[in-house]
């Protein structure tokens, strides 16, 4: 069923379907360059990274499945209108996937992740409490309802989450609520997923193409790097592909630099004791 068609029944829904964001209209390009513009006049005043380190961190670990692996779902870019936002999610919700293979020419089973990462734009054009029930919440509870057991749901924040501060975000995704199925898993916008057979995934709050602030270096250092063995593999997320610009003198190389300086210091090093020369972890 369209969107338009499920307008009428918003409550008994409990959120309005929305249509897809009008990029090109004259009025919503209008305000977006205003939202744009007051997010990058006032990014130190609006940032709210400094009052997370009040926020009791949560450590998360994922157990290995009869295969002594795990299965993840990604997905970014995703909070629209709804008949792309539930399409997705319908496929994120389904217990398997059945997908062809040009590899093997057969079918592969592509089961329901255990844990759903999500890696930024949540929600367009700006965010709000309203605007993540209608456009984010709203489908992905109508996709997957419930689920036995749930799987884990971790985010980053993008660009348009980033608007108003991370306010609407932390309420989101920073209090341990469920949307549907899926039981949100952080406190705050940046994470640490224990992995088995010795890998992690950990999610980076770039936010809005600055450098990494004190309290998420400290988080790091001691949620990743002081748990860090040889052999550890890890996987970073960040809200945007800083390498694939690292080489382009037009674009701020600064972002790239910060996730160039993490891989160093954060995964490859640490200091045993404060003032001493860095040894490796052993990490990659």
């Amino acid at each position: 069923m369209r969107w338009d068609e499920l307008r009428g029944q918003a409550r008994a829904l409990g959120f309005s379907p929305q249509s897809s964001v009008r990029w090109l209209s004259p009025g919503e390009l209008a305000r977006t360059t205003l939202k744009v513009a007051l997010s990058s006049s006032f990014v130190g005043i609006l940032d709210k990274r400094e009052l997370q380190a009040t926020l009791e961190p949560v450590r998360t670990a994922i157990e290995p499945d009869a295969e002594q692996g795990a299965w993840i779902d990604y997905v970014a870019d995703l909070g629209d209108g709804f008949d792309p936002t539930y399409t997705v999610a319908s496929l994120l919700a389904e217990p398997v996937l059945q997908v062809d293979s040009a590899a093997t020419g057969g079918t592969l089973r592509l089961p329901r992740g255990v844990a759903l990462v999500m890696g930024g734009d949540e929600v367009y054009p700006t965010p709000s409490a309203a605007q993540y029930d209608d456009r984010l919440r709203g489908p992905y509870r109508a996709a997957l309802p419930s689920a036995d057991p749930e799987p884990i749901l971790l985010a980053l924040p993008g660009n348009h989450d980033w608007y108003d501060g991370l306010t609407a975000f932390l309420r989101v995704f920073g209090q341990g609520r469920t949307i549907g199925g899926w039981r949100t898993a952080q406190a705050r916008s940046y994470f640490v997923l224990e992995l088995p057979d010795h890998w992690w995934l950990v999610g980076l709050d770039t936010q809005l193409g600055t450098e990494l602030d004190d309290p998420q270096r400290l988080f790091f250092r001691q949620q990743l790097t002081a748990r860090l063995q040889p052999g550890d593999g890890v996987i970073i997320c960040t809200p945007s592909p800083t390498w694939v610009y690292s080489n382009d003198p037009d674009r701020d190389r600064d972002l790239f630099n910060s996730l160039n300086w993490f891989d160093r210091t954060i995964v490859r090093s640490r200091e045993e004791m404060p003032g001493t020369d860095p040894v490796p972890t052993g990490a990659s």
